[in-house]
């Protein structure tokens, strides 16, 4: 069973945009819940 993050089912937040590269609050706190996200993604994989 593949389980499936929304940071992960969003290709954008995976590739270095210059969007995420922006020094936005709000791109700063969705970048870092992502990695938080895909941390405990993989964390839950292992």
């Amino acid at each position: 069973m593949i389980i499936m993050s929304p940071a992960l089912s969003n290709p954008y937040s995976l590739l270095p945009t210059p969007y995420s590269l922006l020094p936005r609050t709000s791109d700063l706190t969705q970048l870092r819940t992502a990695i938080e996200l895909k941390t405990k993604a993989f964390t839950l994989l292992i």
